[in-house]
């Protein structure tokens, strides 16, 4: 289970501490990668449930404004899982292309992810 944790941790690795915070980017792979190790037996899913270090990267993506109650919804069970799994970890919170004016629509997100301000490692 440990051996498959660390390898988990590298699949889902975050950006290089070196690298200019500007620089961080939304990557669906990484965003994606702790919930594809979840799904794929009994095995993986426990080691993966297991690592908190893997739910790291709290990835928000951009969301359709004509969909955004449906996809609000599971945006916000994502983040809340993410946080509960992270367990009292640091995580790196990235946007997808947050643009000014759509902000109002992710303010529900905002507020969520307030909560655990003091464990943001990278916003």
């Amino acid at each position: 289970q440990e051996l498959l944790a660390e390898i988990f941790s590298y699949g889902a690795a975050g950006p290089n501490d070196y690298l200019n915070l500007t620089m961080i980017q939304y990557n669906k792979a990484r965003a994606h990668a702790p919930f594809v190790y979840a799904a794929v037996c009994h095995a993986w899913r426990s080691a993966a449930m297991a690592s908190p270090r893997l739910w790291h990267n709290l990835c928000v993506p951009r969301f359709n404004i004509e969909e955004r109650p449906l996809q609000l919804a599971q945006v916000l069970q994502c983040v809340t899982v993410i946080l509960d799994r992270s367990k009292s970890g640091s995580i790196d919170v990235i946007f997808e292309r947050l643009e000014e004016d759509q902000l109002e629509h992710y303010s529900p997100i905002i507020t969520l992810l307030e909560s655990d301000r003091l464990r943001w490692r990278r916003l």
